[in-house]
């Protein structure tokens, strides 16, 4: 079952160039699918209390056209038929009747306590969020992985601090891009596409080492290193020429 809110796209959440930066995209996407599960329930906070919680595994969002400044935007979201460990969700995002950009997204549920993966359906609620709507043709890559050829160099360093945190005291998955996005060169700005592989959080605090390799035509690979050596996240994103 979709489930749909507005937005209109504020003067904070752009660029230089007027277009709407990636993470409030996905914050957006992010606060209607949550509002749903308020709805129908359970909600987060719901779920929280009796031990469990959601965290994402893998996303990928294309944009066909820039969105701007005070655009008026209908956002979308559903869950979809899922089995195994996986919770598939989708989004779409329209102005009017054109659909400007669309997204999946793929999350796990987590036993907070046992720190294990619950399969669909263990829990009493059956699928969370309402009814099936069939998904869209977004496909989420498995993996991503460094281009062949292409050296993955240091860019910079970053430390997760409040602003990027969120009631679990991590990073909020909504941050990730435009953070990727500021080690990238300056000139790139518009996004045409975002796919993202989250692999271990990154609590209140911690430091990050992040690479880059530029890929060409505007395409970049990015991954982000925690001090102790596992990866955190690894992402592709796409400029418009």
């Amino acid at each position: 079952m979709k489930w749909t809110e507005s937005f209109r796209i504020s003067t904070h959440d752009t660029d230089p160039d007027g277009n709407v930066r990636i993470s409030p995209l996905l914050r957006y996407m992010q606060d209607t699918a949550n509002r749903q599960c308020l709805s129908a329930g359970p909600s987060n906070e719901e779920l929280r209390q009796r031990g469990y919680a959601f965290i994402v595994s893998r996303m990928a969002l294309k944009i066909y056209r820039p969105l701007n400044c005070y655009d008026e935007i209908l956002v979308s979201s559903w869950p979809c038929e899922s089995k195994g460990v996986y919770y598939l969700r989708c989004y779409d995002i329209r102005i009017g009747d054109e659909t400007v950009a669309e997204a999946s997204s793929i999350w796990a549920l987590l036993d907070i306590g046992g720190r294990r993966v619950c399969r669909v359906g263990e829990i009493s609620d059956g699928y969370l969020g309402g009814g099936f709507d069939p998904p869209n043709e977004i496909e989420i890559p498995m993996r991503l992985k460094a281009p062949a050829g292409q050296p993955v160099q240091p860019a910079g360093e970053y430390t997760v601090s409040y602003r990027d945190s969120d009631i679990n005291s991590h990073m909020n998955n909504t941050v990730y891009a435009d953070i990727m996005c500021g080690f990238l060169p300056v000139d790139r700005r518009a996004v045409g596409s975002f796919c993202i592989s989250f692999l271990n959080e990154a609590p209140l605090g911690c430091k990050l080492d992040v690479f880059t390799a530029d890929c060409g035509g505007g395409k970049y690979f990015v991954r982000t290193v925690r001090k102790d050596g596992m990866i955190n996240a690894e992402a592709e994103i796409v400029f418009r020429s």
